[in-house]
């Protein structure tokens, strides 16, 4: 399915207090109406039943402006030099880009922000640190890519040059480098417009005409992901249309475990802001505090000491009193009439 050029869009990103660029366009509103009412328990619930308006809300929940260089070009400038570098050449004979046949990679060259800042004026200009991808596959298969309309085979008209579309990774976001593709049939053209039947090299259709090895090197999750956005500036304008298939699978795995939706965001952001350390470092006592601590201590020593000592008194009184007096001896008789027995009367009976 196409929709009329200019009816899709990205998602924008909150209006900010300084001027826009090129790459952060007043945001409008997204196709997916996204219901105001619905809370972090839903979330789930929704990724279930209705995966697009899924995407939007998250996309919603991530959206930020595009990042700042440290050092170097600038997001903008990078994707103007990527587009340079990208142009055709007329004299090369296989019009497969020396991206994939030489450098073997979709993505374009980036480097740390240091070597841009290490860099001298004399050494080649460093790449940026942005990252894009280059995502042009018509010529990566044999023979090409037909209409999905009317199976003609399609025209390579190059990059895109409006803007790239943005996609949320689990840490930085990167960007990906479209191609449009056209037929020009009579019946796409009756169809259309004078100019063809168009199409961007990450429409639907266009992704599930390649091979499954080849599809599955494109790393997002887009919105409109069963239709055809196509190639116009209403949707390759720097916004946001996706999110990366690692950030999408752990979002995904948070919600099967049971993670509600405040902690999801708080592991993203914690992931892309960075995370304080569980024991804060704390400044150390003075001299002063040392010695009143050293003081304190003595003091309980001295008092426990003390205790034991009494309590050991204490114990001490308690045995003394309870110990039973000896029995007292009886007085014997005494007196000259009084006669005791000895051993020889014991054998007069005998």
């Amino acid at each position: 399915m196409q929709y009329p050029s200019g009816s899709l869009t990205g998602v924008g990103y909150p209006a900010m207090g300084y001027g826009l660029s090129i790459s952060a366009p007043v945001p409008t509103p997204s196709n997916c109406q996204i219901d105001p009412s619905l809370d972090r328990d839903e979330w789930a619930e929704l990724a279930r039943n209705n995966p697009n308006a899924f995407l939007a809300t998250l996309l919603s929940s991530l959206a930020a402006p595009n990042p700042v260089s440290s050092a170097g070009p600038t997001v903008e400038e990078a994707f103007k030099s990527h587009l340079v570098s990208l142009a055709p050449n007329p004299t090369q004979m296989q019009p497969i880009p020396s991206l994939y046949s030489i450098l073997k990679t979709f993505w374009l060259p980036s480097s740390p922000s240091y070597f841009s800042l290490t860099a001298s004026a004399s050494t080649a200009r460093t790449p940026s640190e942005h990252r894009f991808l280059y995502w042009d596959p018509q010529p990566l298969v044999f023979n090409g890519i037909a209409c999905p309309s009317c199976s003609a085979p399609l025209t390579n008209k190059g990059r895109i040059s409006s803007g790239p579309i943005k996609i949320y990774d689990i840490e930085k976001p990167f960007f990906v480098v479209g191609c449009e593709y056209i037929c020009q049939t009579p019946q796409c053209i009756a169809a259309t417009s004078p100019e063809g039947r168009k199409f961007a090299s990450t429409d639907s259709s266009i992704l599930r005409s390649l091979p499954v090895r080849l599809k599955d090197e494109f790393p997002a999750k887009l919105m409109y992901n069963d239709t055809d956005a196509g190639s116009g500036p209403n949707i390759w304008n720097w916004k946001a249309l996706g999110i990366s298939l690692s950030l999408w699978n752990m979002v995904h795995g948070c919600l099967r475990v049971g993670l509600k939706k405040d902690v999801i965001l708080h592991l993203i952001q914690s992931i892309q802001a960075g995370a304080p350390d569980m024991l804060e470092p704390t400044q150390g006592p003075s001299k002063e505090g040392d010695k009143k601590m050293e003081e304190e201590e003595d003091e309980e020593d001295d008092e426990m000491q003390d205790d034991e000592q009494q309590q050991q008194q204490q114990q001490q009184k308690v045995s003394i009193s309870v110990t039973p007096a000896p029995a007292p001896v009886p007085d014997l008789p005494s007196g000259p009439d009084v006669r005791y027995p000895c051993i020889s009367d014991l054998f007069s009976v005998y």
